[in-house]
């Protein structure tokens, strides 16, 4: 996800043992856990979000062409239509 090797890794906990001390890294790691936890979460959402949009969107564009259709080809299609439902 990162793309962070082992040396990378090693420099940030050393980092974060310094500044944050022994006794507070558990609580760090587990508020950046929790943290990450939501932020994948609220992405799913958004993502779940935009697939609702994808499915409304598609009707809309077929309400926006036929506003700009002429009323014969409207007619001509709505009895396409109605014949493809009678079969």
């Amino acid at each position: 996800m990162f793309n962070l090797g082992f040396q990378e890794i090693v420099v940030i906990f050393l980092v974060a043992l310094i500044f944050v001390g022994p006794k507070m890294l558990p609580e760090l790691a587990s508020g950046l856990g929790k943290a990450i936890r939501e932020v994948r979460k609220a992405a799913a959402d958004i993502k779940g979000e935009l697939a609702l949009d994808d499915a409304i969107r598609s009707p809309l564009e077929e309400l926006r062409e036929a506003t700009l259709l002429p009323p014969e080809e409207l007619k001509r299609r709505d009895e396409e239509r109605d014949a493809e439902r009678r079969r």
